[in-house]
């Protein structure tokens, strides 16, 4: 009698849970088929959208388009008009992938407040956030950030804008003819469980990743090497990456118009062809301090307005507690990229940042940025 209690008692529970389930679908179209979940504008006016998803509804369906998120793995179009992304039983929308996305990057809230908001449970809130960093994995990280590639195609199509960056520094009163700004950024991560020596950082005492981003005059990162362990050294990470021969290659015709043409970093790097490093300030004489103040006050500054957009818009990647070295499922790599490719998406759909204002440079269309360029 025990035993047929406890299975009735079951049977009762697991029938209330498929309900309660069903009520939720109805209530909430699915979440695909037309109901909230798939419309920006369900979360209230432009000022709650900016807050949730750091992009307002109409900027929403540009970048869900543009990322070709509709023609990504798993899509399917319903004979009802819907369009949803099925994996295995889990179905969500197109729409809703990227909703829960955006707003996971840009609260670094927990799954279970989540669940509140999207009316979704954990399975789904996690399978929809990792298809969407796959999709960008896949189809924009190997030439958008491509620091690894033989043939580094996705940097030698700004080519055409190395001409305007230069003379916006002249304009500015820069002692070189400065494209860009070279930086490494470190972000804090969980403790490993093993191979803790590697990512502990004695510099800021915390176990961390390192990142070189490389900023140009109109406020994009045009070029990311890593995240790599917390202890390698900024110049390590410039060595070892395809920057070097592309940067050349982007920079030799222009060369013959601008003397001093190229790229500022600071005093860690050595000095090479188009690298403008700062000099030490132990050992700097009143020349070169002053080279060096100008320098900085008038231009390497702005690396640090890119870097503080990325980990104020987006606070996941200051999360130590979702920063797991050991982590299963989407690497802390792709996060950390994904961000810095965010930041420049919101860059091209505003048509401006703080550094693209400071310089007077206008950044590309996002329809621009996001075409993938021939033999890429």
């Amino acid at each position: 009698m025990f035993t047929i209690g406890m299975a009735m008692a079951t049977w009762h529970v697991m029938g209330m849970h498929v309900r309660r389930r069903e009520q939720l679908s109805a209530a909430y179209g699915g979440g695909y088929r037309g109901g909230p979940n798939n419309d920006p504008n369900a979360y209230g006016a432009q000022a709650a959208q900016l807050d949730y998803f750091r992009f307002t509804a109409e900027q929403l369906h540009d970048l869900c388009a543009g990322l070709g998120l509709y023609q990504g793995e798993g899509v399917v179009y319903r004979l009802d008009g819907s369009v949803v992304v099925q994996i295995g039983k889990t179905t969500f929308g197109v729409m809703e992938a990227l909703l829960i996305t955006l707003h996971r990057m840009a609260s670094a809230s927990r799954r279970a407040d989540q669940v509140a908001i999207f009316k979704r449970n954990t399975d789904v809130l996690s399978r929809a956030f990792a298809w969407v960093l796959r999709h960008y994995a896949q189809r924009y990280d190997s030439w958008i950030f491509a620091d690894r590639s033989a043939a580094n195609a996705g940097l030698e199509r700004w080519k055409p804008f190395v001409q305007e960056w230069a003379s916006a520094s002249g304009r500015k009163g820069l002692l070189v003819d400065a494209v860009g700004f070279i930086d490494g950024t470190r972000f804090e991560t969980s403790i490993p469980g093993e191979f803790q020596e590697f990512f502990y950082n004695g510099y800021i005492c915390k176990h961390c990743v390192n990142a070189l981003a490389v900023n140009c005059l109109c406020g994009l990162i045009i070029f990311l090497a890593g995240p790599d362990l917390g202890t390698t050294h900024d110049s390590k990470l410039l060595t070892e990456s395809n920057f070097l021969p592309s940067m050349r290659k982007l920079l030799d015709d222009a060369s013959q118009h601008y003397a001093y043409i190229g790229f500022v970093a600071d005093s860690a790097f050595a000095v090479r062809k188009y690298i403008f490093p700062l000099f030490r300030f132990k050992r700097a004489t009143a020349d070169e301090r002053m080279y060096n103040k100008n320098l900085t006050s008038l231009g390497r500054i702005t690396v640090e307005w890119n870097n503080k957009e990325i980990k104020n818009y987006w606070p996941l990647v200051n999360n130590p507690r979702v920063l797991q070295i050991n982590r299963i499922g989407i690497p802390v790599k792709t996060i950390l990229r994904f961000a810095a490719f965010l930041s420049n998406c919101r860059t091209c759909i505003r048509q401006g940042n703080q550094i693209s204002i400071y310089f007077g440079v206008i950044p590309p269309k996002l329809e621009w940025y996001l075409t993938r360029p021939p033999g890429v």
